[in-house]
């Protein structure tokens, strides 16, 4: 890590290979969010999947691998912040969720210029960042600021009771819509719909639509925060 300060470096991949007498290397891959030259948080991931690793013997030998030093950003620290944990951040805890839960349980979201709402996004998974940098394009996609969209969408519509008027839990009152959304006839999935911000009872409002091909069938597709 004192070599890499100096040079302004840090590595985001590490690779560890425990050596066995008889028994195959075991190995543990570190990643990390943004490259690091802190034994500190380097040592606190690796114990977070220490914890996790079965021997199939003693350790007889240790080898640690790095990927390509890569450049350090400095990062400014808060003038008013006590406790030195704060600064830990994001990158920090994404790092040891994936260590705890692996790395397909954690990944970033990238944007994709398409109007049908469960295709306009899609995993940033393997080596991409979970954080935009500056090398990177983010406004290339539509993201239609003049239309309101929940920040939970359902996995798939749930279908909803009523004819004119949709129900959740009782009727439901409908405040904005429609925008109509019609896309897809070239990948035959092409949806024909009219969405809606309806409100329940409770006041919990409701990402819902009217489908306009099969009988004007009412949907779920998400919930406001």
């Amino acid at each position: 890590c004192a070599f890499l300060r100096l040079r302004r470096r840090g590595v985001d991949v590490l690779d560890l290979a425990l050596l066995h007498r008889e028994a195959k290397p075991t190995r543990v891959r570190l990643r990390f969010v943004q490259p690091v030259a802190q034994a500190e948080r380097i040592a606190a991931l690796l114990h977070e999947r220490l914890e996790r690793v079965e021997l199939p013997e003693p350790v007889r030998a240790v080898r640690l691998r790095s990927g390509p030093l890569l450049e350090a950003r400095e990062e400014s620290a808060d003038l008013f912040t006590r406790d030195s944990r704060r600064s830990a951040g994001v990158p920090q805890l994404i790092e040891r969720l994936r260590a705890r839960l692996g790395d397909e349980a954690v990944h970033g979201i990238r944007l994709v210029p398409e109007h049908r709402p469960e295709s306009a996004w899609e995993k940033e998974m393997g080596d991409c960042p979970l954080f935009p940098t500056e090398s990177r394009e983010i406004g290339d996609c539509p993201l239609f600021p003049q239309f309101p969209r929940p920040l939970w969408l359902l996995a798939q519509p749930r279908p909803l009771e009523g004819g004119e008027r949709p129900r959740y839990e009782g009727p439901l009152e409908i405040e904005e819509g429609p925008e109509r959304i019609e896309s897809g006839w070239w990948d035959g999935r092409d949806v024909q719909r009219d969405y809606y911000v309806a409100r329940t009872a409770a006041g919990v409002r409701l990402w819902v639509f009217r489908e306009r091909q099969v009988e004007g069938r009412w949907f779920l597709h998400g919930v406001f925060g």
